[in-house]
This record gives C-alpha cells, structure tokens and sequence, in this order.
C-alpha cells in the first residue's frame, strides 16, 4: 500500500508540473501575442481553478473541484515559497487578475505586462521546482 501511496503521488505532481510548466509557456504566447494550443488552453484553465484554490483568500476557492483540492494542499507551500523566491508581492488585485486572464485563456488579460511576466515566472518556477521537490523527495525513480 506505502509504494501505491507513493506512485500516486509522484504522479500527481508530475502531472501538475506538466501542466505548470504548460501554462507558463500558454502565458507566453500571451505575452507575445501568439495563438494558444488547445492543450495550453484546458491547462490555462486548469492553472486558473488551481490558483482559486491555493488561495485561500480569493473568492474563487470552493470545493467543486477535489482533485484540485488535494493538489493544491501539496503545491500551496510551493506557490508561496515561490512568491517569496521570486520577491513578488501577492495581494488580492493581482490573485483575481491572474484568475480572470487564466480563465478567460488569455483573451480577456486583467494584468499589467509586468504581472503578466511575474505570472509566466511564478507558474516556470513551480514547474520546474515541483521536479526539484519528486527528484528530492522520492530519488531516484529506482529508489521508489
């Protein structure tokens, strides 16, 4: 049961890095006015339900989504550590910008170009740092 535990959660934060890592370049295209693949759009949306999620202050934290819920809970120190890493103040203005430009793929943007660049940082940094954190947690995957 331990090693079923621990494959289930090397893979939801696999998965979650994949999808960070997705929404950071689907956050670039913005940046640079590029059209957005269908699969950056569904994780655009996804990284927008997880936002909702890792804040616990935003309007947009709800339990309709449990998968999210359980994901957002090991990403939540992350997201904050990483905020703090990266020096960017998270207020509420900037969280339910983030949302609404996620949310709306890109063409409804509720962020400045500055924010929208600490976004693209904020969502490359937790991809590749959820990587850093399987590789430290679990090793190796023989180590499993």
């Amino acid at each position: 049961m331990v090693l079923i535990g621990r494959l289930n959660d090397i893979s939801e934060l696999f998965s979650a890095s994949c999808k960070l890592q997705s929404t950071a370049g689907g956050l670039q295209k913005i940046v640079d006015k590029q059209q957005i693949e269908e699969n950056e759009t569904r994780n655009l949306e996804w990284a927008g339900n997880l936002i909702g999620q890792l804040d616990f202050n935003s309007k947009h934290y709800s339990k309709e989504h449990p998968e999210l819920c359980v994901i957002a809970t090991k990403l939540r120190p992350l997201f904050y550590r990483t905020l703090l890493k990266l020096k960017i103040p998270f207020e509420a203005k900037f969280s339910e910008g983030i949302y609404k430009t996620l949310k709306s793929y890109g063409k409804k943007v509720n962020l400045s170009k500055r924010e929208l660049g600490q976004t693209c940082q904020i969502f490359e940094s937790m991809a590749k740092d959820s990587l850093i954190e399987l590789q430290c947690l679990y090793g190796l995957m023989g180590n499993i």
